[in-house]
């Protein structure tokens, strides 16, 4: 596409970014002038990601953590949906940092931040399955995390009897190598745990600034490093809170409910302990204004005056009709008291087959 084409009510602007699934791109509305983020792809495709993100979106709306979608469509031969403009990644952010690494700061309250998204999702059946830096992005304003990228989503639980659902056969790989579980590498059926390793490979990353085995092309060769790495021993130097976490993540089944109360606290602890406050800067902020400015200048628009409402302010767990009971949540996951059948029930309307293989 074309910056200034036309699609529907919008005008496209400057690309966003890009993947095997199709681009993103920057786009206004014409008739309103706010701002959103447009992601593309061919319909010739035999797998359609977006129609399936797009199902799955539908159900978790109105949960902090994830995009919000106002439209979709199709255009000249491909699927577009439109959701609400957020900032760059975390992968971006720390490659535009001076040190190329995250302060411990900014990483314990980030990956705080992560689980939170991680449990919301969790609780309402889905595991997302590819959780790594790139799919967390910081939004514009104010500056919260969101989980993206649902393409690789998929229930756990069965809608009727909200048991787990049993294990399943030569699934083949899932998620990205580098934050994938080993479960992944050896091509088992994945669940909250595994997410869960992946979440601690990403947090292993910021704290240390590298993963041993990131740069990796091999996936034999890099599932036996992560067998073979000794993570409590680089931990005693870096951050030794964190063993205890990934002790606990290790230890559990494929069908046990991890134990998010716990992680936060030692999460909340290891911030305590080193007097990082919840409002103290993020690394992120200098180069997420910058951002900022450069849309607006490629607008030609204030950007905060134009970005779309978004999926942020006070949130009640009272209100959550859910999959699992989730005592002490810091960050509540419905926003308000009504019974939410919808967030329950019908998600076996969502297409699954999983039929298809990702590793980037």
């Amino acid at each position: 596409m074309e910056i200034g084409e036309i699609v529907e009510n919008y005008s496209i602007g400057p690309q966003l970014g890009q993947g095997g699934f199709g681009k993103i791109y920057s786009v206004k509305d014409i008739s309103s002038g706010k701002v959103y983020a447009m992601k593309i792809e061919t319909e010739k495709r035999d797998r359609k990601p977006i129609q399936y993100e797009r199902q799955v979106l539908g159900k978790i709306q109105g949960i902090p953590y994830f995009p919000k979608i106002y439209d979709y469509g199709s255009y000249k031969g491909l699927q577009w949906i439109i959701i609400e403009l957020i900032g760059p990644s975390l992968s971006t952010i720390a490659k535009n940092l001076e040190s190329n690494k995250y302060t411990i700061a900014t990483a314990l309250r980030t990956s705080l931040q992560v689980l939170y998204a991680l449990e919301s999702l969790h609780s309402l059946g889905f595991v997302h399955r590819d959780i790594k830096p790139g799919n967390i992005l910081v939004r514009l304003n104010p500056g919260q995390i969101c989980l993206i990228d649902f393409g690789l989503v998929r229930i756990y639980r069965d809608q009727r009897t909200r048991s787990h659902l049993p294990p399943r056969q030569h699934t083949g790989f899932r998620g990205t190598k580098a934050y994938a579980s080993l479960n992944a590498h050896n091509q088992f059926d994945l669940s909250r745990r595994d997410d869960l390793v992946s979440w601690f490979y990403l947090t292993f990353e910021m704290v240390n600034g590298t993963l041993p085995w990131k740069g990796m092309t091999n996936n034999m060769e890099v599932a036996l490093m992560k067998k073979n790495y000794n993570i409590t021993g680089s931990l005693q130097d870096q951050c030794p809170d964190l063993i205890p976490i990934w002790n606990h993540i290790i230890s559990l089944s494929f069908d046990e409910d991890p134990d998010y109360e716990m992680i936060g606290g030692i999460m909340k602890r290891a911030c305590d302990n080193r007097g990082i406050k919840t409002d103290d800067p993020y690394d992120w902020d200098r180069y997420v204004t910058k951002y900022k400015n450069d849309l607006s200048t490629q607008f030609g628009v204030n950007v905060d005056d134009m970005i779309g409402d978004v999926n942020t302010g006070s949130f009640d767990i009272a209100g959550l009709v859910g999959i699992v009971d989730i005592p002490g949540i810091e960050y509540p996951l419905i926003k308000n008291r009504q019974r939410r059948e919808s967030t329950t029930m019908q998600l076996s309307e969502l297409n699954e087959r999983d039929s298809y293989s990702c590793c980037c």
